[in-house]
C-alpha cells in the first residue's frame, strides 16, 4: 500500500475588493474585524492541524474507510504540505538499511507559482547522505541523481498542473482490503498476504493512522513483515501542513545544465474541445559518447495527460489529414525530432469492449525512489 502525497491540483480563490465609495472611517472598521477574524480564523485552521483527532472506538469498519478514504482527499486538497518520512529495512542477515524521505509541495496561486521537493537520503547513523532530488517550480523541473552524478533541468508539458491522479481513486479500495480498529487516537489496519505461486511476497501488514483535528493525515506507520526470507521493513511519515523548500548543502539551482528539449504541439480534436498542449522531447545519445544526437518523444507522455473523450480513446498522426503511414503507435516514440515544429494531430476512434488505456504509463520524468515512493 502507498501512503504517499503525490500532486495537487487545486488554484487558490480570488477575493473582492471593497467599492471605493465607503467611507474612510467605515473602512478602518472593516478592516479591524475582517483582520481579528482572520486571525481567529487562522488560529482555529492551525490548532486544528496540529490538533489529534481521536476517533469513536464504536466506528464500524465501512465507517473507518469511508473517514481515511475523506481524510485522504482533505489531505490532498491542501494547499501546503510537508511530508517526511524515514524507512528502515532489517535483512534476514540483521544488517540495516535506513532512509530518510521529504517531500514538500505549494500549489497556493497560479500554476507558475507552483512548487514542489522530493528528496531521498541514504541513513547511516545520524549522518544523513542525498541521493536524489527533484525540485519543481512553476513548469521547470530540477532532478539531481548522485548515482549519475547529474545535476539537469528541464521543462514539462502545459498540461502538468491539469494531470489528473488517477490512482488516488484505488485507496479506497485498499483501505477496504485491511481489517480496521480503533487503538487510542490511532486507525490501525491489519492485513495478511498469501502468495502460493511466489512465497517470498508472503507478508503480513500492519498500518496505523493518526489524523489532525481537521482530519488529514497527521503520522502513518506502516510494518511489512516478510517470512521467506525473513525480512521486516518499516515507514514513519508525519505530515505538517506548511511548506518547507529548504535545498539540501550543496544543492544549487544555478549550477543545473538545461535539457537539450524541443516541443512538440499535440492537437486533440474538436471531440476534446479544440485543446491543445505543448510537450518536450528527450534527449537520445544513439552511441553512449555522451554527444547528444537527437530527441524523441514518447507517445505515452501525451496519452497520460490526454482529455477525457467518453466511449473514445486516440490516435496519433503526423498530419491533419490522418494518412495511414503517419499514425503513431500509442506505445511508441516519435524520433529525430530536431526543432520546435513537429505537431502531433489526435482521431478519435472507438474503444472497444475490454481496451486498456496506456494512459497508466509512467511519465519519461518520473522516477521511482526507495520502495513505492513517488516524487513528482
Amino acid at each position: 500500500m502507498v501512503f504517499f502525497m503525490k500532486k495537487f491540483y487545486y488554484f487558490c480563490r480570488c477575493f473582492n475588493q471593497y467599492p471605493y465609495h465607503m467611507t474612510h472611517q467605515f473602512l478602518r472598521a472593516t478592516c479591524f474585524v475582517l483582520f481579528v477574524a482572520a486571525i481567529f480564523s487562522a488560529c482555529g485552521k492551525e490548532n486544528l492541524d496540529n490538533a489529534i483527532f481521536t476517533p469513536d472506538k464504536n466506528l464500524t469498519h465501512a465507517q473507518i474507510v469511508r473517514l481515511l478514504a475523506d481524510a485522504w482527499a482533505t489531505s490532498l486538497q491542501s494547499s501546503e504540505m510537508t511530508m517526511v518520512e524515514f524507512s528502515q529495512i532489517t535483512r534476514a542477515n540483521g544488517t540495516v538499511e535506513s532512509f530518510k524521505y521529504v517531500y514538500s509541495n505549494k500549489n497556493y496561486g497560479l500554476s507558475a507559482t507552483r512548487k514542489t521537493i522530493g528528496i531521498e537520503f541514504d541513513v547511516d547513523g545520524t549522518r544523513e547522505f542525498l541521493t536524489y532530488l527533484k525540485y519543481t517550480e512553476g513548469f521547470t523541473e530540477y532532478c539531481y541523481d548522485a548515482y549519475y552524478l547529474q545535476k539537469e533541468k528541464y521543462l514539462l508539458t502545459d498540461a502538468y498542473y491539469d494531470q489528473t491522479d488517477e490512482e488516488n481513486d484505488t485507496y479506497e479500495e485498499l483501505f477496504n482490503e485491511m481489517q480496521w480498529n480503533v487503538e487510542g487516537d490511532m486507525l490501525v489496519g491489519t492485513r495478511t498476504y498469501t502468495n502460493v505461486n511466489y512465497p517470498p511476497a508472503n507478508r503480513t501488514e500492519t498500518i496505523a493512522i493518526t489524523l489532525t483535528g481537521s482530519k488529514k493525515l497527521k503520522n502513518v506507520k506502516e510494518k511489512y513483515v516478510y517470512q521467506n526470507p525473513p525480512e521486516t521493513t518499516e515507514y514513519d511519515a508525519t505530515y505538517t501542513y506548511i511548506s518547507n523548500f529548504t535545498l539540501p548543502a550543496g544543492i544549487v539551482l544555478s549550477d543545473f545544465t538545461a535539457r537539450p528539449q524541443y516541443r512538440v504541439t499535440v492537437r486533440w480534436g474538436s471531440e476534446a474541445g479544440g485543446k491543445t498542449n505543448l510537450f518536450y522531447t528527450v534527449p537520445v545519445d544513439d552511441d553512449g559518447d555522451g554527444v547528444i544526437d537527437g530527441a524523441r518523444f514518447p507517445i505515452a507522455d501525451a496519452v497520460e495527460y490526454m482529455p477525457k473523450v467518453a466511449g473514445k480513446h486516440p490516435t496519433f498522426y503526423l498530419n491533419a489529414t490522418f494518412t495511414p503511414e503517419s499514425e503513431v503507435r500509442n506505445g511508441g516514440n516519435v524520433w529525430d525530432i530536431m526543432d520546435n515544429n513537429t505537431v502531433l494531430y489526435v482521431k478519435w476512434v472507438a474503444t472497444p469492449s475490454g481496451f486498456s488505456s496506456s494512459a497508466q504509463q509512467a511519465n519519461t520524468y518520473r522516477k521511482k525512489t526507495g520502495r513505492n515512493l513517488i516524487i513528482n
